[in-house]
């Protein structure tokens, strides 16, 4: 049956002058209802009709028809005074839509999911002032290149390299054992990288020490070193 349904939605500005809300954040939420059978349709109806104002459904939560909906005993004076918007708009907004910080998710991931058949290429930045011994692991292997344009022995000492690894690498065991609380460099998924490319960007661009940016480490805490 086809009635009207109410729900919790969360949304996202496809850009700054589409947000609906105050304050400088892209996602919003608030409570909508609209026509429709289920949950499904619910979203799909929802999802329709706020794309064409440069907004995107990101979630839906305690989706229900209104009329057995906690919802609308809270709002219901309100509900009930605006409620032939939704036969001429198709759509209701109840009391208006609220900034939001979405919430960030910092859990560490295994190593195991990392490399696990299907995945994206994983590489590694590895740091060689915290890792020392690394350079001269590195050096000569076709998939490792040095992201310092410096070809001084002293630079190259300390200066990060990029690695692809594989569960089958000797470079990839050695960085598995080695503790998180050394920092030995930080980990990275993309089917975008190559190291030829890294090192044409290395000699273009850096003459010396890289900028300083935030990282994570493999500790899964974020610091700060070179990238």
């Amino acid at each position: 049956m086809i009635e009207p349904w109410i729900a919790s939605c969360r949304l996202r500005a496809a850009s700054p002058d589409s947000r609906r809300w105050d304050g400088d954040t892209d996602f919003g939420e608030g409570l909508l209802i609209t026509s429709a059978e289920d949950a499904a349709s619910y979203a799909a109806a929802i999802r329709a009709r706020i794309e064409a104002t440069g907004l995107l459904l990101d979630d839906v939560t305690d989706a229900g028809p209104l009329r057995t909906a906690a919802a609308y005993a809270r709002h219901r004076a309100e509900i009930d005074q605006s409620y032939w918007q939704i036969n001429e708009t198709g759509l209701l907004l109840v009391s208006g839509l609220h900034p939001f910080v979405p919430d960030t998710n910092c859990a560490e991931a295994a190593w195991d999911d990392l490399l696990a058949r299907g995945a994206e290429p994983l590489w590694g930045v590895i740091d060689g002032v915290n890792w020392p011994e690394a350079p001269a692991l590195l050096e000569s292997r076709t998939d490792a290149v040095c992201l310092y344009a410096s070809h001084g022995a002293a630079a190259r000492a300390g200066a990060p390299w990029l690695v692809r690894l594989s569960d089958s690498s000797p470079v990839t065991a050695m960085f598995r054992s080695r503790p998180h609380e050394r920092h030995s460099g930080i980990l990275l998924q993309s089917k975008w990288i190559c190291t030829s490319c890294a090192s044409i960007c290395a000699n273009s661009r850096w003459s010396g020490r890289p900028p300083t940016t935030t990282r994570r480490s493999t500790s899964g805490f974020m610091t700060r070193g070179p990238a």
